[in-house]
This record gives structure tokens, sequence and C-alpha cells, in this order.
């Protein structure tokens, strides 16, 4: 993937970080839900909905950094 501009290179890693975190999320909550309950799982929700956020933020952040290194090297 060709990364020219910044706001292209952040948005493609906002979705690629989101479409993750969810995916993730969803494996863990069926793995909690399955094997210790639904009390467990409603702690599950809590503590992935807010992982998504800082996972989506700090990858934003390093993609952005990335960047901005790759652009100092060529």
């Amino acid at each position: 993937m060709k990364k020219d501009h910044l706001t292209e290179s952040i948005l493609t890693a906002l979705i690629a970080f989101i479409i993750g975190s969810i995916i993730a999320f969803v494996i863990s909550l069926i793995t909690v839900y399955y094997t210790y309950g639904g009390l467990y799982a409603i702690a599950v929700i809590q503590y992935s909905l807010f992982s998504i956020i800082i996972y989506t933020i700090v990858g934003c952040i390093g993609d952005v950094i990335g960047h901005y290194i790759l652009s100092e090297l060529n």
C-alpha cells in the first residue's frame, strides 16, 4: 500500500485498528462467556470497549510517527 498523504494513512490505520479491535473483542467475549459465564462476560465487555478506544488512538499516533519517519528517510 502506497502512503502518499498523511490523512489517507491515518484513515487506513483507524479503520484497520477498529476492525481488528472489534474482531478481538468478539472472540474474547465468546470465549469468556462459554468458559466463565455471563458475569465475567460483562466485565470483558467493559474492559474491551475501553481497550478498543485506547488501541485505536495509540495505533493512529504510531501511524503518524511512522509516516513522518518514512518521509524523512526518503
